[in-house]
């Protein structure tokens, strides 16, 4: 028994490997994708903190989503449903209109609570804006669109999600 506890993976431990394999997601490795917009964008992850967990919303090009959890768990695999794949790429084609918003970073801080971090994945490098989240709720702040378009993929996930379940 003693054997099968040391095989298990601390759920921390996991989610930062998800989070850095999206980090690290480059366009090649998207076989077949041709990024859009202006700034080439062709991934987002928009992170939020909360008090007792960082939940990451990754989105690729062509319509591929995940949604992880630092204390473990999360969601795959979304690509499989029209409705979320429609989302992410609607998500990704407006995240190139807030590139303007944003700056590059060689640095990807998690999120302190009550704050919401984006990073858009672009041919040009990895661009970075962040906000408090309830002032993104409350349409308050200029990336409240963006929020607002990947809170759209996490809802269509779930729905399509608990679809399969029923």
């Amino acid at each position: 028994m003693a054997g099968s506890e040391e095989n298990k993976k601390d759920p921390k431990d996991v989610y930062l490997g998800l989070r850095n394999q999206a980090l690290g997601m480059t366009l090649e490795k998207l076989t077949g994708v041709n990024a859009i917009g202006t700034h080439g964008v062709y991934g987002v992850l928009m992170e939020t903190g909360y008090p007792e967990a960082i939940v990451t919303l990754a989105a690729f090009l062509p319509g591929d989503a995940s949604l992880y959890f630092s204390t473990g768990g999360g969601m795959i695999g979304g690509g499989g449903y029209d409705s979320v794949r429609k989302a992410v790429v609607n998500f990704n084609e407006k995240a190139d209109a807030f590139i303007p918003h944003c700056k590059k970073s060689p640095a990807f801080p998690m999120p302190m609570s009550g704050q919401t971090i984006f990073y858009i994945l672009t041919k040009e490098g990895i661009y970075t804006a962040q906000a408090l989240e309830e002032s993104l709720g409350n349409g308050k702040e200029v990336l409240s669109p963006l929020f607002f378009d990947g809170q759209e993929v996490i809802t269509q996930f779930r729905v399509a999600a608990d679809t399969k379940k029923n």
